[in-house]
């Protein structure tokens, strides 16, 4: 009997039982045979892999951008701008209206090139909205000012003329353009005569504001009157 034991005993530590040595020369089977078919087919395999690598991006991709999306809707203090058609709470239709500071925003061309000190135009400069309108300039180079002061500026933007290259030319308001009345420059630049420098940033002013116009006649933008 003590024989038999030893012997069962020893056959254990050498591998264990039959059973169990072909339990796992099976599982060897199972794994060799995955292995053989990844190497039969390593596109597939590859494919696999790349599969599961892009998921991984993808999630993780999703995950921050809810984050980010999560932290921008629960910050109240980035600061914007809610700027809005004026109606009737500013002084004109060119300035816009903010609905979170309620001031207006100036807009006018001419009122606001005066305030920059352009030369092509001119304003009264001594009226109260010009001054506070000067006073409220920003970093970004704007201006503004309070609803309630809208009759104000309108009052000051309605003495802003453009300023035309020479006193014969004249200001025309449905076309904010000027008129070129000079007689040589007219002549010359119909082509029939006269001399005049060619090439230069006025006469490409002229030509292209006239050609925008179209009637025949030689116009050009109050802005480009000193060239």
């Amino acid at each position: 009997g003590g024989s038999s034991e030893s012997s069962h005993r020893g056959a254990l530590w050498r591998g264990g039982s039959k059973g169990d040595r072909e339990e796992g020369g099976g599982d060897m089977e199972r794994i060799a045979e995955a292995l053989s078919r990844a190497a039969a087919q390593p596109e597939q395999a590859l494919s696999l892999l790349q599969n599961r690598k892009l998921a991984i991006i993808f999630g993780l991709g999703m995950m921050v951008l809810l984050i980010t999306a999560n932290v921008l809707l629960e910050d109240e203090h980035v600061p914007a701008l809610h700027l809005t058609p004026p109606g009737a709470l500013c002084a004109n239709q060119e300035d816009m209206f903010d609905d979170v500071t309620h001031l207006c925003q100036l807009g006018n061309t001419f009122a606001y090139a005066f305030l920059l000190d352009h030369h092509w135009v001119t304003c009264a400069p001594n009226m109260p909205a010009a001054k506070m309108l000067k006073a409220s300039q920003d970093e970004s180079g704007n201006f503004w000012y309070k609803s309630g002061h809208r009759e104000e500026v309108r009052r000051f933007y309605a003495t802003c003329v453009p300023t035309c290259a020479a006193s014969s030319d004249t200001w025309h308001g449905s076309k904010h353009m000027c008129l070129v009345a000079n007689d040589i420059a007219q002549v010359w630049l119909s082509g029939s005569g006269q001399k005049c420098s060619r090439g230069t940033a006025g006469e490409k002013a002229i030509r292209s504001a006239s050609k925008h116009v179209g009637d025949g006649n030689f116009w050009y933008r109050a802005d480009t009157a000193s060239r």
